[in-house]
């Protein structure tokens, strides 16, 4: 493409995989489950106005829409700009990517070294965080049968 005076876009796992480390090293302690959760959403929703418009232009961001998304899901507008500036660092000033190589939009996964969990983007709701005593935990409601392993389990009630 350089014979076109262009570059090559990012390829989409290489423009998620970006967007995903921006987030961590710019928003860092504001990038809360509740953070994203709310990106995503409001992702997910600019989607799908997007389809019941119609419209024939391919829904694109660019780095003021993300710096304001990430402010109106409660990230403070000092660090919204840090990540504007690293987006057009990472992707160029004038970059405009669609939304869904910005992050999963289809399914939540939690993972850490440990565990790895999916959830339907439907029920996030189930899902918080909480600290006690001192340490982080991921609470989880269960609605339903529970299986581990395709075995189910029963989980017992609190103890008195």
């Amino acid at each position: 493409m350089a014979a076109f005076g262009c570059n090559l876009p990012m390829p989409a796992m290489s423009q998620k995989q970006t967007f995903g480390d921006i987030l961590t090293e710019e928003v860092d302690k504001e990038c809360s489950l509740e953070v994203v959760e709310s990106f995503r959403e409001e992702l997910c929703n600019r989607i799908e106005e997007h389809k019941l418009n119609r419209e024939r232009d391919t829904l694109v961001l660019n780095s003021t829409e993300v710096s304001d998304i990430l402010v109106s899901c409660g990230v403070d507008k000092q660090t919204a700009d840090s990540v504007k500036s690293r987006y057009e660092e990472e992707f160029g000033a004038d970059a405009e990517l669609i939304p869904q190589n910005l992050i999963e939009l289809k399914k939540i996964s939690l993972e850490n070294d440990d565990i790895s969990i999916k959830i339907s983007p439907q029920r996030s709701d189930l899902v918080q965080t909480k600290i006690i005593d001192g340490v982080p935990y991921l609470m989880i409601k269960v609605e339903g049968n529970v299986l581990v392993n395709g075995v189910a389990v029963h989980i017992a009630e609190e103890q008195k």
